[in-house]
């Protein structure tokens, strides 16, 4: 559940530099998100599976 903080936050960086008008670095953001997150749900299908 750790990932899911840092996931809110980048998601709230990226709207916040998109909502100043910097969205060409909002992109980033919302990548690093989105792969924290992808790697969450990995790791918890992959101890599923185990287990």
């Amino acid at each position: 559940m750790r990932h899911h903080l840092f996931t809110l936050g980048c998601f709230g960086a990226a709207m916040t530099l998109y909502v100043l008008g910097e969205q060409q670095h909002a992109g980033l953001p919302i990548l690093a998100g989105a792969l924290s997150e992808l790697l969450g749900w990995k790791r918890l299908l992959s101890r599923k599976q185990r287990g």
